[in-house]
């Protein structure tokens, strides 16, 4: 996000009734939940949501512009069935650029929210941004040094001890490759996936039936100016 735009923008949160209504429409009917904004920040975004029941949902994100020495720092609210709230959540000190893009709840006590931070708490880049909620608090998980840059843009959860996320590294030459990390109850993995093409990115993965599928795309070129050329769909399978 470029930080010379100053629009303002808002986290927006929809809920769809299950209620038993008179008809199809509006048994389908979307309303818009009041959500909060980060104090002081003038773009906040929610980016995934996950949930254990219909009053414990998780949504993450990001907001910019409230921490004057940070410029974006991760956002992450709390549905407890009436109303969102804000819950703290930490990101590496020397870290100016912090977002959170996946989530997935394996308990009420045992979730996981995933994204990207420039730096780490040793200073170091290439780290992601790993943080989880242990039913008290928000903390950060360390995961491995993948490349010059790491974003997780998706998690998914088979169990407490079977976690994987996915995303890409920016090599040094700006370069992106996909990125798959596990978790196996103890510490985070890098399990380089396959790669098609010269460059690819994974954008979300699922689980069902024990199977874990991520999506994404792939270049059979190089990369020019930050984006892929022609581009065509990846899907890959475990």
């Amino acid at each position: 996000m470029n930080s010379s735009h100053v629009h303002s923008f808002a986290a927006l949160v929809g809920c769809l009734s299950e209620a038993p209504q008179t008809s199809v429409s509006e048994r389908t009917k979307w309303s818009i939940v009041k959500t909060p904004n980060l104090s002081g920040a003038y773009e906040n975004f929610l980016n995934a949501v996950t949930a254990t029941s219909s009053t414990d949902v998780w949504a993450v994100g990001y907001s910019v512009g409230n921490v004057q020495t940070t410029y974006q720092v991760p956002l992450i609210e709390h549905y407890d069935g009436t109303s969102w709230t804000i819950v703290p959540s930490p990101f590496p000190a020397p870290s100016n650029y912090n977002a959170l893009y996946g989530a997935a709840a394996v308990s009420a006590n045992d979730v996981w929210a995933v994204g990207y931070a420039n730096e780490n708490t040793n200073f170091q880049n290439g780290e992601a941004l790993i943080e989880h909620w242990d039913g008290t608090q928000w903390t950060l998980v360390d995961s491995p040094i993948a490349g010059n840059a790491t974003l997780l843009l998706s998690t998914t959860a088979l169990s407490s001890t079977d976690i994987w996320s996915v995303g890409y590294i920016q090599t040094n030459n700006v370069q992106f490759l996909p990125v798959t990390e596990h978790w196996d109850g103890s510490s985070w993995k890098v399990i380089t996936p396959p790669n098609p093409g010269k460059v690819a990115q994974l954008f979300s993965v699922s689980t069902a039936g024990g199977k874990v599928t991520a999506v994404g795309a792939y270049s059979k070129s190089p990369m020019k100016f930050g984006y892929m050329e022609s581009p065509g769909t990846l899907t890959m399978q475990r």
